[in-house]
């Protein structure tokens, strides 16, 4: 066997030495003392982003505990005299060495200012709730991810649009009450559709934490672009869907009825001012000589659709009044790009009749 040196510890003299520490850090046992010791080095160990929790702390502690417990079985052994003892005390060992650098790779990873603001904004993510108990942790949910500050914002601008419209026009009492009722249809359907948006945000931000976590540790910054470039596509499909989704709501509101289309619409004459004809000469052709349209998956989606580039309509004037942007992302407003067709349309159609009295 291989000669080893022992060091010998008295058990009552260490023990005098635990109970003295304990005493001088203020705890009244050395099992709270070191419990107090094990909290602090496992926190330290989680904001350094080494551990997630302190049961996985616990579990690597034990893992570790139970590795050098077997190594030293292994050297008291007589196996380890005929070589099979050595071999597997080779191998634990390299387990060590592995989980070892499995840790530092994971302190390095997270002492990095970028991975770490990342990680916690996704941590953030995964906490979201449909209900909060307080007025103040709805409304921190409420601004915790662009789709639902987006859609908010959406709602309230084109619930403002449609009750200035509805001042406007004179509606009666009963086209009123018809619209009331289905303002708030909509917006009963619009929380439960926030709401469940929020289940699906945390659940997604699991499994991104999940991959970022990973790939952080494994790839350093390339982590952080790939993350970034996941959040971009992410936000682009958000906002598509956040822009529209309380007007599409409230358009199949059935007990809005009559009472809604001018509102919807909002083209009554009446209600418009600077009315000028002259300005939309020309506009129709170069609005549709710019158009980019063609085939193309969005981000998320695994069936191709067709439609038309955002950028393409901001070429020209009739265009770009139905072009949005949240956070870089450009968007088509639909309802509005609806009525810049009808205006090139009209001025084609114009065009048509007269070249055919030539």
């Amino acid at each position: 066997m291989a000669n080893t040196t022992t060091l010998t510890v008295d058990p009552e003299k260490r023990k005098r030495s635990e109970e003295a520490s304990a005493k001088k850090a203020g705890y009244d046992t050395v099992d709270d003392w070191k419990d107090a010791r094990r909290k602090k080095t496992y926190d330290e160990g989680i904001d350094a982003g080494q551990w997630d929790s302190h049961e996985e702390a616990d579990d690597y502690m034990e893992w570790r505990k139970g590795i050098n417990q077997e190594i030293r079985d292994i050297q008291a052994g007589h196996a380890y005299e005929h070589g099979a003892g050595q071999a597997r005390e080779r191998e634990l060992r390299d387990q060590l060495a592995a989980g070892e650098t499995r840790q530092k790779a994971k302190r390095m990873a997270w002492s990095d200012p970028e991975l770490v603001k990342k990680r916690r904004e996704l941590e953030e993510r995964t906490k979201l709730r449909a209900m909060y108990r307080t007025p103040e942790e709805e409304a921190a949910a409420r601004r915790a991810t662009s789709f639902e500050r987006e859609a908010r914002r959406n709602a309230q601008q084109q619930r403002d649009s449609i009750v200035g419209r509805a001042r406007a026009l004179g509606l009666t009492p009963a086209q009123m009450e018809a619209l009331n009722q289905g303002l708030q249809q909509t917006d009963a359907e619009f929380e439960r559709q926030i709401k469940q948006a929020r289940i699906d945000e945390a659940e997604s931000a699991k499994e991104e934490l999940d991959a970022f976590k990973q790939a952080a540790v494994e790839q350093g910054g390339q982590a952080l672009m790939n993350q970034e470039r996941l959040r971009f596509e992410r936000e682009q499909a958000a906002a598509s869907r956040s822009s529209s989704l309380w007007g599409s709501i409230l358009s199949g509101v059935a007990t809005l009825g009559a009472a809604a289309l001018p509102l919807l619409i909002g083209s009554d004459e009446r209600i418009k001012s600077d009315i000028d004809r002259g300005k939309t000469k020309n506009a129709a052709y170069d609005f549709l000589d710019n158009l980019d349209v063609a085939q193309y998956n969005m981000p998320g989606a695994n069936t191709p659709e067709m439609g038309v580039m955002a950028q393409s309509m901001e070429k020209s004037s009739l265009g770009q009044q139905a072009v949005t942007e949240v956070e870089g992302v450009k968007s088509v407003d639909v309802p509005q790009a609806f009525k810049s067709l009808i205006v090139a349309q009209k001025e084609m159609h114009d065009r048509i009749k007269r070249l055919e009295k030539k």
